[in-house]
Order: C-alpha cells, then structure tokens, then sequence
C-alpha cells in the first residue's frame, strides 16, 4: 500500500477518533465547561478531514468547513478561561469570539447568493494570515491565564486538580506547537516552494492524536475528582 493510502486511513481514522472523544466529553460531563472542551476536540477532528473531505463535497461546502478553523482558538481560549478563572460549575461565554466565524460563513454564503467569481489570490493570502494571527493571539491568552494564576497554583491543591492544571497547561502548549508547524509549513510552501505533505501530515496528526488523549484524560480525571469529592 502506498504511502498515501495508509496515511489517508490513519487520518481518517484519528479524526473519527476525536469526533468520538467529543463526542464522549460532551455527553460524559453534564457541566458547560466540559461542553467548550469537547468543541474544541471537534473542531480539530472536522480540520483533520478537511483536506479529505474537500474533493467530495465542493468548492462552497468546502469552504464553509474550513470556516470551523476559525473556532480553534476561540473554543481553546474559553475553555482554559472558564476551567481556572471561574468557580466550579459556573460558565460565563463572551459569544464575540465567534463572531469571525459567523461573518465568515455570512460571506461565503452572501457570495454563492450573488454568484461571485473567484476571490482574489491575495485576498485569500490576507485571510489565511489573519486567521493564524487569530489563532496565536488566543494560544498566547490561554498562556497568559496561567501566569496570572501562578500564585493560586502555588497554593496546596489535591493531586487531581494539579493533574487537570498539568492537563491544561500541557494542550495549550501542544496545541501552540500544531498551529506553529501548520504556518511553517504552509509558508515554506508558499514562499519557497518546498514542500513536505508527508511529513507534516504525520506530526499533525501525531500532535493531534496528543490533544485528544489530553483532553480524554482531563475528562476522566474530573470525573474521578468530582466522584471522590461526593
């Protein structure tokens, strides 16, 4: 079997894998908080199978699932928020993060309906740009969270709860490291011509298949603290 083949099954089958972590979280954890968690989970298994599904479907659908890009950093963000900065069992969403999302998907829509050319190459390229900005400014807040905090972190935590801030602190900066490679990449492609679709592939779904054992984990280990707490 051919590189491409076997590498097309195993990204298939890590990005079913997460819709299925998601899915578990979802339905695993009844508090809101976990809810952010397993949008994000998904969100990165529907990125996974983008470049798969992208032929099937069109270039409109297409673009409207590349559109769950834009949910990344947005959904990274509130969960890390709510998780350290909130009392348990309280959730406050400021829906102004997703707001790029639903312009976004505004305009492709509004564009199908005026039956719009093509967009522009460097209108594309500005988007694409803007997009990884949007995401590391939100990698860097999530970061940023944890150093405000560095003073109640010092303070005597149960093993468990320090096992859920490792958790955090570990998927941020794993999460960080994804969207870095995914820009070089892309750039040394763009700008250079060089290209490495193999080997990127493998350390995004290497870096992915991490995030979703995280953030399984972080489930799991909730779930033991809240059961032992009862």
């Amino acid at each position: 079997m051919k590189d491409w083949d076997w590498l097309t099954l195993l990204t298939l089958a890590i990005a079913f894998l997460g819709c299925g972590v998601a899915a578990h979280i979802f339905l695993r954890r009844r508090n809101y908080v976990s809810k952010l968690l397993a949008g994000y989970v998904l969100v990165l298994a529907a990125g996974l199978a983008e470049p798969l599904v992208f032929p099937l479907i069109g270039r409109t659908a297409g673009d409207l699932w590349g559109g769950f890009s834009l949910l990344y950093g947005p959904f990274l963000f509130l969960f890390v928020k709510n998780s350290l900065e909130l009392p348990a069992g309280s959730v406050r969403i400021d829906y102004r993060h997703f707001l790029p999302f639903l312009l976004y998907i505004l305009f492709i829509l509004f564009s199908v309906l005026m039956r719009m050319s093509a967009v522009p190459e460097m209108v594309e390229f500005i988007t694409y740009e803007l997009l990884f900005m949007q995401i590391f400014i939100y990698c860097f807040k999530s970061g940023s969270i944890f150093r405000r905090n560095r003073l109640e972190a010092q303070r005597p935590f149960s093993e468990i709860t320090e096992m859920n801030r490792s958790f955090l602190r570990i998927m941020v900066a794993i999460s960080s490291v994804l969207f870095a490679t995914s820009f070089g990449f892309t750039h040394l492609l763009i700008f250079w011509k060089i290209d490495f679709p193999f080997k990127f592939q493998i350390i995004q779904l290497g870096l992915s298949l991490l995030i979703f054992v995280i953030a399984l984990l972080n489930t799991e280990s909730m779930e033991r603290h809240q059961s032992i707490a009862r």
